[in-house]
């Protein structure tokens, strides 16, 4: 789908975390129905936590989230605001690369994945959904969510038949704002 990378630069972290997203987004609303606790959870692109501490808490004292991203200065900010909400014990940083998520160490363990307004910067999007493919357990699920005004209809599409290649069933979610939503889960 993409020939390039284009990721929101570190030193934006603030519009993406902040009280009027908080309203737009309400995480635990739109994610609650998909954690159970003591998932593992993979939040892919987490960004400055901007949901990473959601998923802390609804996977609980004996879950484990996972918060990938590219830039190490958005891990850094992501880490002190768990440690600022005491879930850092309930957080794990992973830092990939620009190619891979590596994440070989968590193959068939994942529970769930979160990808928001993060799949439309993958310079590979068929090797993003792949690797997490392989990370999913059986019947994990890939909750996807993409902004309407950078990924059209024809995009999205695109985006679900790659998934649906590599062997994921998939469902429509509605009701997050500014995004079209699907869920995908692991056959």
């Amino acid at each position: 789908m993409n020939d390039e990378m284009r990721v929101c630069p570190a030193q934006h972290a603030g519009m993406l975390d902040n009280g009027l997203r908080r309203l737009i987004h309400p995480g635990d609303k739109f994610l609650s129905p998909f954690i159970n606790k003591g998932d593992l959870i993979l939040d892919l692109g987490c960004g400055p936590g901007s949901f990473t501490n959601i998923l802390a808490q609804l996977t609980g004292e004996t879950g484990r989230v996972i918060a990938v991203d590219l830039q190490k200065k958005m891990l850094e900010t992501m880490e002190t605001k768990m440690r600022m909400l005491g879930l850092f014990e309930r957080v794990e940083s992973h830092l990939c690369c620009n190619n891979s998520l590596m994440l070989q160490n968590y193959e068939g363990e994942a529970d769930f994945a979160l990808a928001f307004w993060m799949i439309h910067e993958a310079p590979d999007v068929g090797n993003l959904l792949s690797e997490v493919y392989e990370a999913l357990r059986f019947s994990g699920t890939l909750l996807c969510s993409e902004p309407v005004f950078h990924v059209s209809k024809e995009l999205f599409k695109e985006m679900i038949g790659i998934g649906e290649e590599i062997g994921f069933s998939s469902r429509e979610v509605e009701g997050i704002r500014f995004s079209r939503s699907i869920l995908f889960t692991k056959n």
